[in-house]
């Protein structure tokens, strides 16, 4: 008799931990402005260490009234996801500055040479 109620307990366990564990990366999903990382890493270099620090607490709503595996799998969850997709967006922001600066340096560069050529087709009377 106990073995068929042990056996119900863990699979309920893990039933509720699959639910903590999808709970949480949908709220991850709707919670995170993306476009907030992408923009800090593309104008705010200095706020890399943020995506480790700042991680916003998860809505306390969520984890009223459950078990404690639940909150334990919701929190973990919770806080990697949302770290991984700080770090991951702060990242591209990065990419897309340093690929629009070196466009720039490149149009920059061509434009100059091209007003120095024109330059010296001028000759100024004295």
């Amino acid at each position: 008799m106990l073995i068929p109620l042990i056996i119900n307990a863990q699979e309920t366990e893990n039933e509720e931990i699959a639910k903590a564990i999808a709970q949480a990366n949908a709220d991850v999903e709707s919670y995170l402005v993306i476009a907030e990382w992408k923009s800090c890493g593309c104008f705010d270099l200095g706020s890399f260490g943020n995506a480790y620090k700042n991680i916003p607490p998860p809505d306390p709503s969520r984890l009223i009234g459950k078990s404690l595996e639940y909150v334990e799998a919701y929190t973990k969850t919770y806080h990697e996801k949302i770290q991984s997709l700080q770090e991951t967006n702060y990242i591209i922001g990065c990419i897309g500055a340093a690929s629009i600066g070196v466009v720039l340096y490149f149009v920059i560069r061509k434009v100059t040479r091209f007003l120095d050529d024109c330059a010296s087709d001028f000759k100024i009377l004295p």
